[in-house]
């Protein structure tokens, strides 16, 4: 139909919205302001509903970034908006792909692409409903984002130059950043996001 297309249409600008004024604007990845000023991020859309048909699209998409120029390409962020299977299914399968992608004999992609699984409802199991902590992999729409482990080393070197925090201090940075925000203004802040029309996101296309 009309609207559910007119919907589409906004999936990539809600996206584009939430690495600016949600991963960029919290400082949540030290690793996202870089492609996001120079326009190295690709914004696919996977029409996957189920566990099979995202695990191809997660696939076809490693494979287009490791062929990729790293300085036209860094980073893939994979929108899965009719993703129907729910959250447990879209994290299970998040960490089938981290497992399968960090193993050394894995054929495919030989340990060279890193990936991170988002979704609008995630949580951490061992965390109370209400923590702010869940907000550090929540976003717009079912979301992967895609990274060359190769352009991952390069920027955590970089950042110890200049002694930004990496690994492990970064999730610590970011659960007090969360923390600091609180979850109310966090789900105003998605919801607004997520809500944002054709005019709101004229900055954002």
């Amino acid at each position: 139909s009309d609207e559910k297309a007119a919907e589409v249409s906004l999936v990539i600008p809600q996206t584009k919205l939430w690495v600016d004024e949600y991963i960029i604007g919290l400082n949540l990845c030290p690793f996202a302001n870089e492609p996001f000023k120079k326009n190295t991020i690709r914004y696919a859309i996977s029409d996957a509903k189920n566990r099979d048909e995202l695990i191809d699209d997660c696939f076809r998409e490693s494979a287009l970034l490791l062929d990729s120029d790293p300085d036209s390409l860094v980073t893939t962020l994979l929108v899965a908006p009719a993703f129907a299977a729910g959250l447990q299914v879209w994290g299970d399968v998040g960490y089938w792909m981290e497992d399968y992608l960090d193993s050394e004999d894995e054929p495919l992609f030989e340990d060279k692409i890193a990936v991170v699984f988002f979704h609008p409802n995630w949580t951490f199991e061992e965390l109370d409903r209400e923590d702010p902590t869940h907000f550090e992999r929540r976003a717009p729409f079912p979301t992967v984002s895609l990274l060359r482990k190769d352009d991952i080393g390069v920027i955590v070197k970089d950042c110890m130059q200049r002694g930004i925090v990496v690994s492990q201090q970064i999730s610590e940075h970011n659960t007090r950043i969360l923390s600091q925000k609180g979850f109310p203004a966090l789900s105003v802040l998605l919801k607004k996001i997520r809500s944002a029309g054709k005019a709101v996101l004229k900055k954002a296309s």
